[in-house]
């Protein structure tokens, strides 16, 4: 499938927007300042995830790719760090690690097939 990006339409669409967004907030005296003392909600993404775990990667072991862990020890001190910081910020109990690369192929790719949503190869971590 073809990636599809925005007409040129909906590009100068966003961009009046934008400035009508900016009109209104300095209309009501919302300035920047104010705006950056917010946190926005999102929905939580597959890709979100792995932009906390490429963080938390590079706190603990200095490489910025996962293609960089080590097969023995990092990935498992990784996934417990998470599961603490999910039980003890959210009391969520994490899915257990999958411990056969297969099996974990195949979740993934069954994964896939569930979610109907087309979430980017590039994403980031937004900022305002």
């Amino acid at each position: 499938m073809e990636k599809q990006f925005r007409t040129d339409t909906q590009n100068k669409a966003m961009h009046l927007w934008f400035q009508q967004v900016a009109d209104e907030c300095n209309k009501n005296s919302v300035d920047a300042k104010l705006v950056m003392s917010k946190v926005m909600r999102m929905d939580m993404t597959p890709e979100f995830i792995k932009a906390m775990w490429k963080t938390l990667q590079r706190a603990l072991y200095g490489t910025k790719s996962t293609t960089e862990l080590k097969k023995a020890g990092e990935i498992d001190k990784l996934y417990d760090h998470f599961v603490r910081f999910f039980a003890e910020n959210f009391e969520m109990e994490l899915p257990p690690f999958p411990n056969d690369e297969e099996k974990g192929k195949l979740l993934l790719d069954a994964m896939k097939l569930s979610s109907n949503i087309d979430y980017p190869n590039n994403f980031e971590e937004p900022t305002i």
